[in-house]
């Protein structure tokens, strides 16, 4: 990603902003008609680019993945999941948003369907398994596509990560020796299954910031929230408005309540003094 924007590694999120637009007004495919399909994937290679690096959270994670993510992984921790994850955080592995069975929606669709398969070989024979909610195509709905992230952002394998294990148990010399094994390779399988469960979220979490179905639909949401925060400020507004009416009407009414009393005492003033003068 760093070299796609041509920045060190330690460059500020304002040095890639620079960079990206600089860079963007360049690769643009309508800048490169001569080339379209190039353009088009150099342009989107530059956009996943940006959109890593200039989420603070996201390029953390990527650098500490970063040579793992440029190898596309050797094989040698996909062992048990005998799936190697790391290409698919990569703009790389699929071709435009569609249905084709290179475009974004196959590609994730049958990577999670393989994920799943292979929680399911590694369940008891006598265990029902559930499968997991699909990635789906691009006309899923916006409730099926909520399932799937829910379930996803919050993977939890069901792998035991055996091949994990840092010592042989047939090599214990007594009780002792195999209960500290147990132990150490208990703790070998649990490092390397949280690694597995965070490298599951971590790639969700990347597909859902490019999935354009979600970011549809989140745009609808979030406008649908305007619209009812602005309906509760006018409500509010107006209901304001109201109570300062009332006040208003009170204090008139009782202004002119105190002219009445006034003007009832002068009057009962003015006729005593002609009774007195009467008298």
């Amino acid at each position: 990603h760093y070299q796609v924007l041509d920045v060190q590694k330690n460059a500020t999120v304002d040095e890639i902003k620079i960079a990206y637009k600089k860079l963007a007004i360049k690769l643009h495919p309508d800048k490169n008609a001569d080339n379209p399909e190039e353009a088009t994937r150099l342009f989107q290679e530059l956009r996943n680019a940006f959109s890593v690096l200039s989420d603070p959270n996201e390029r953390a994670w990527y650098d500490s993945h970063r040579e793992s993510i440029l190898k596309g992984g050797d094989g040698t921790d996909e062992e048990e999941t005998q799936i190697n994850l790391w290409p698919f955080f990569s703009s790389n592995c699929y071709s435009g948003f569609t249905d084709e069975e290179d475009g974004f929606y196959s590609v994730y669709r049958n990577l999670f369907s393989e994920i799943d398969q292979k929680e399911e070989e590694c369940e008891d024979e006598n265990q029902y398994h559930k499968d997991a909610p699909s990635f789906g195509d691009s006309n899923t709905d916006y409730k099926d596509l909520k399932e799937f992230y829910s379930y996803w952002s919050a993977f939890v394998s069901k792998r035991s990560f055996a091949n994990a294990d840092l010592y042989n148990y047939s090599n214990a010399q007594n009780r002792k020796v195999r209960r500290l094994m147990e132990k150490e390779n208990k703790k070998e399988r649990d490092k390397k299954k949280r690694a597995y469960n965070e490298q599951i979220r971590q790639l969700v979490l990347h597909i859902q910031k490019r999935d354009k179905r979600w970011l549809k639909q989140q745009a609808v949401v979030k406008a649908k929230e305007e619209a009812a925060k602005q309906e509760r400020e006018k409500k509010l507004q107006e209901q304001k408005a109201k109570q300062q009416q009332q006040r208003l009407e009170q204090l008139e009414r009782g202004r002119k309540y105190e002219e009445e009393q006034e003007e009832i005492e002068v009057e009962e003033e003015e006729e005593e003094e002609v009774t007195r003068t009467k008298g």
